[in-house]
C-alpha cells in the first residue's frame, strides 16, 4: 500500500500503448504485427482490451509525455482469465522510431481503410 504522501504527488500523464506481435517469436528483425494502439490522457489510467489473442510473443511500447525529470514508474498489467507473463524491458535494444515505423508499417498493411492522404497542395 502506498504511503498518503506518495499518493498526494501522484499524477497521471499522457501516454500511447502500442501492442504488436513478434512473427519470430524472438525479436523484431523479421517485423511485427500491429494489434493494438491507443492514447491515455491525464484524467485517468489508459487501458486496451485486447480481448482473445493468439498465443505469442508480444511487444508492449509505452510513451508518455514527462514535464518533469522526476524518476517515471509505470506499470502494465494483464487482467482476465488467459496467462500473460511479463520478461522484460527491451528498450535497450530498439530506438523508438524504429519500433514505430515497424508497428504503423504493419497497421497500414492490415488495416488500409484506417489510413488517409492529404494533399496539402490543393
Amino acid at each position: 500500500m502506498y504511503s498518503r504522501e506518495v499518493l498526494q504527488n501522484f499524477y497521471y500523464l499522457n501516454c500511447r500503448i502500442i501492442v504488436m506481435r513478434l512473427n519470430n517469436r524472438v525479436d523484431m528483425n523479421a517485423g511485427v504485427e500491429f494489434i493494438k494502439g491507443d492514447k491515455g490522457f491525464c484524467e485517468r489510467d489508459a487501458y486496451l482490451e485486447l480481448g482473445n489473442v493468439p498465443a505469442g510473443v508480444y511487444y508492449i511500447l509505452v510513451e508518455a509525455d514527462r514535464f518533469t525529470n522526476e524518476q517515471l514508474d509505470i506499470a502494465v498489467t494483464c487482467y482476465g482469465s488467459g496467462i500473460s507473463v511479463f520478461e522484460s524491458d527491451d528498450a535497450q535494444y530498439y530506438r523508438k522510431e524504429v519500433v514505430l515505423d515497424k508497428a504503423f508499417r504493419s497497421r497500414i498493411k492490415k488495416e488500409p481503410r484506417s489510413f488517409n492522404v492529404a494533399d496539402f497542395e490543393q
